[in-house]
């Protein structure tokens, strides 16, 4: 086919130019309109000029023929290729072929969907085996067992929430064991106050109303002393910051004041300590007896510990009543020393050297939580 249509340019080819040869050959001849008698001068000229035209005439048919015996040349390969093009290109069967394949295979394609209907149609009624009965004995009314197992489940999340409130630390002073016939609690150590002068007493006692029914005694008579637990690396006051307690006064030191030195006295103090032997920080809180309510104090005990002191009940709050207090102690300690300790000491303190008089309180419990509550 390419040689075919080569040839064919070819041959349009050579048709131009013997037809732009042929033009270029023909000489124009003017047109020559004479209205009036020529001259015979001008007759002369007139006469030669149409024998020189004759004669471009002749010449003129020469080439004539000439170009027609080429343009029939070209006639004639012309039509010989256009023979050969259609004998070439039988298109029209081929397209039949086509549109047939196609019917034959929409044909298949309804054959195989009809077979596949047919199979679902089949697998239908299997489906719907299933009878609704039993569908309805799965939603079973609930039994007494399974009543009795929803009940264990909710008290095991209430067991939970209740793990949640409870302080990082607690001592609710229930005895671990007996010393010569007293009860003691672990981790508690009693030592002793001011050199020359008794030693308070700190002893467990039954009390139906504490909350183990157990509570510990300050009873301090001209004395001072101390009960201690060290509690490093058991409280981070940056977790559990707030310190909870409940206590009670059966005695005040009378007169007594932490305002001034030659009074100072209390029934009962809690005291949260830091640091070493020869430099201490402490907070205190504890019950007075002529010291306003929410005085905060300074003092210094043996030139070593620093204490500030907040007067959190007094002799206006009465005898005989449990109150339960809160503090944040972090707060505190960043308030009144610009640090929050790391390792600190939890110290209970009973006081009445100073007004040489005796004094009675109880602790029912004291520890440390995440959170504070709102207590009135």
């Amino acid at each position: 086919m390419r040689k075919l249509i080569h040839n064919f340019l070819i041959c349009i080819a050579i048709v131009a130019a013997a037809l732009i040869i042929g033009v270029l050959m023909c000489p124009y001849i003017p047109d020559f309109t004479v209205s009036e008698p020529l001259q015979p001068e001008m007759a002369e000229t007139v006469n030669t000029a149409t024998e020189k035209n004759t004669e471009n005439i002749d010449n003129k048919s020469v080439v004539n023929t000439e170009t027609d015996k080429k343009i029939t040349i070209v006639e004639k390969k012309q039509e010989s290729v256009r023979s050969e093009i259609k004998v070439e290109t039988p298109v029209i069967p081929v397209i039949e072929k086509k549109e047939v394949i196609t019917v034959d295979k929409k044909s298949e394609i309804g054959k195989k969907s009809e077979t596949v209907s047919q199979r679902k149609s089949e697998k239908i009624p299997e489906i719907n085996v299933v009878p609704e009965k039993k569908l309805v004995k799965k939603t079973v009314v609930p039994t007494v067992k399974n009543v009795v197992k929803e009940k264990k489940q909710t008290i095991k999340k209430t067991v939970v929430k209740k793990q949640i409130i409870l302080p990082h630390w607690l001592e609710d002073f229930e005895p671990d064991g007996h010393i010569n016939g007293e009860k003691f609690v672990d981790d508690w150590r009693h030592e002793g106050g001011v050199l020359f002068t008794p030693k308070t007493r700190f002893f467990l006692k039954h009390d139906n109303n504490a909350s183990s029914n157990s509570v510990l005694v300050i009873e301090s008579k001209k004395s001072s002393a101390v009960f201690a637990c060290d509690l490093s690396g058991k409280i981070n006051l940056n977790e559990t910051p707030v310190l909870r307690w409940r206590w009670r006064v059966r005695k005040l030191p009378p007169d007594a004041d932490g305002r001034h030195r030659k009074k100072d006295d209390q029934a009962v103090g809690i005291y949260i300590g830091t640091g070493t032997a020869f430099n201490q920080k402490a907070i205190a809180y504890r019950w007075e007896t002529e010291t306003p309510v929410g005085h905060w104090g300074k003092t210094v005990y043996s030139n070593v510990m620093s204490v500030r002191f907040l007067s959190c009940r007094n002799k206006d709050d009465g005898l005989d009543v449990w109150f339960e207090e809160e503090r944040n102690v972090r707060d505190d300690f960043m308030e009144k020393f610009g640090f929050v300790p790391k390792n600190i000491a939890l110290v209970i303190c009973g006081n009445s050297q100073n007004s040489k008089s005796e004094a009675l309180a109880e602790i029912d419990y004291i520890g440390f939580y995440k959170k504070g509550k709102d207590l009135k």
